[in-house]
């Protein structure tokens, strides 16, 4: 089983409003929303660099909100995925392990 089948992830192209739009379609809204607000080649090639830089322990942890207001808790081990910026206080909605969002990631 890949890595897409496991997760229950597919990648999604249509168009709106006369333009090319990508997007991801998954069990979670939040993991969805926040990997489709990474689009442009440049913007997963960044995402990539920080899930490395948080593999090799370069930084503890990495917390972002993306442009849908979807949220990440980043650590070595596992990546949270919250619904709103706030994520102390709320609990998190969808958890995978860290290296296997590299792996999403890279074949987005």
């Amino acid at each position: 089983m890949n890595i897409l089948e496991k997760y229950q992830i597919s990648f999604v192209q249509t168009m709106i409003l006369g333009d090319p739009f990508k997007g991801v379609v998954s069990l979670d809204n939040n993991f969805s929303g926040y990997l489709t607000d990474h689009r442009t080649l440049q913007d997963v090639d960044i995402l990539i660099e920080a899930i490395d830089m948080i593999l090799r322990n370069q930084v503890p942890f990495i917390d972002h909100s993306s442009e849908s207001l979807s949220t990440i808790l980043m650590t070595s081990y596992t990546t949270k995925f919250y619904e709103d910026p706030n994520y102390d206080s709320n609990t998190s909605y969808y958890e995978i392990p860290t290296v296997d969002f590299r792996e999403i990631v890279v074949k987005w």
